[in-house]
């Protein structure tokens, strides 16, 4: 018999929201499938958009999920332009159904802003309390792009108009505490899969990165496959991007070798085969993106990272919070891309094969003390607490 599972929320049915859900690929979608794995599947119901096309990944057929609107995933402007013709009908259609469902709670999950405000707006039609959970910062994220303007407005009103406000990393909660004085909770990474065996190669003969590359970490990956053309090393990128959309970013694909997994068991036989697993964040100097974002970012791959038993190690400035993580807990080791200058840097990663022993342990340590889904749900019920969330 199956253990019974929490309820999302003791007072009644929630609604969570968010523009990341699976088919939809990215390591946002993956980290919302896995934390509401871990309560009861009548307790709640996603609200995300329709799927019309583009690269998928597995979804949990368990989870109720209402789709809404139209998205073709290939054409960010065009889903813009849709949502914004949809969106008054869409808030109708969503109050509709939640007050059939009898709903006392809005969770939104960001790493898009047009379902987030969505959900502030829908909380306050209801007079229901609204908790934010926000993958990534949202004015600092946005600064410079065309949605400026709105992320200000719908940070205003998150700081606002939440009832309690969870962030991926302790590094998150740093910076909302210094810059808005605002006291967040950290609501990190759920990990319920196994822990892999610990695996050394004798030299590196392949690195693994796992997801998009994009502004954060373009650069660097660039810098990376360039390192390892003509040399007996191959950079193995698990991601829905195309040869020629990695080329147009800088990459030397002539290093690379593509491959997209829809499959999770198949990604994590991926990981397992790497003789290192790299996480990057660019340096200030190389990229457009606002520090206090690109500073507190903690990939969402990293987790399944450090469950793999493979090496880690991070590419990023040292005062990144990233890299400030795994220093703390001696769970992977950190360079500057200025370290990375040849092949040789690279096999040295794990050339101290007890310090990479120990570094890969340590890992496993720190996924049973901060990811197990016991640890998560207890935070997430005790920030709902502290909130007086009426139920808990």
């Amino acid at each position: 018999m199956m253990p019974t599972q929490p309820l999302l929320f003791s007072s009644g049915h929630a609604l969570y929201m968010t523009d990341a859900f699976p088919p939809i690929p990215g390591g946002s979608s993956v980290l919302n499938q896995n934390f509401l794995r871990n309560f009861d599947k009548q307790s709640f119901t996603v609200v995300t958009r329709s799927v019309c096309s583009g690269t998928k990944i597995e979804t949990d057929t368990s989870i109720a999920i209402k789709r809404i609107g139209h998205s073709i995933t290939a054409l960010r402007r065009l889903n813009r332009y849709l949502w914004r013709f949809e969106r008054g009908y869409l808030i109708r259609e969503v109050v509709r159904y939640a007050k059939s469902r009898h709903v006392r709670l809005i969770i939104g999950a960001y790493p898009e802003l047009d379902l987030f405000e969505m959900a502030m707006d829908v909380a306050k039609l209801l007079d229901v309390p609204f908790v934010a959970y926000l993958h990534d910062t949202v004015a600092e994220a946005n600064i410079g792009l065309p949605t400026e303007k709105q992320a200000i407005r719908v940070n205003n009103r998150l700081l606002r108009e939440s009832a309690q406000i969870f962030v991926m990393s302790d590094g998150m909660a740093e910076l909302f505490e210094r810059k808005y004085s605002k006291q967040t909770l950290s609501l990190r990474h759920t990990y319920s899969e196994l822990l892999f065996p610990v695996k050394i190669d004798a030299r590196v003969r392949n690195i693994f990165w796992g997801g998009n590359i994009y502004g954060i970490n373009k650069k660097t990956l660039s810098h990376v496959s360039n390192l390892l053309a003509g040399s007996d090393v191959c950079l193995h990128i698990a991601s829905g991007q195309t040869e020629d959309q990695l080329r147009r970013i800088g990459l030397n694909t002539n290093s690379c070798r593509l491959k997209h997994y829809s499959v999770r068991s198949e990604y994590l036989s991926a990981l397992r085969s790497a003789s290192l697993l790299l996480l990057a964040l660019d340096d200030l100097s190389m990229t457009s993106m606002h520090v206090d974002e690109i500073s507190t970012i903690f990939p969402t791959k990293t987790p399944e990272y450090f469950a793999s038993g493979v090496p880690v190690v991070a590419v990023c400035p040292r005062e990144f919070f990233l890299a400030r993580f795994l220093r703390q807990f001696q769970c992977g080791a950190t360079l500057e891309i200025g370290e990375l200058n040849t092949i040789q840097d690279i096999h040295r990663i794990i050339e101290d094969k007890s310090l990479a022993l120990s570094r890969a342990e340590n890992a496993h340590t720190v996924i049973e003390r901060f990811f197990r889904p016991k640890n998560v749900i207890a935070e997430f019920e005790q920030g709902l607490e502290s909130a007086r969330i009426q139920g808990h």
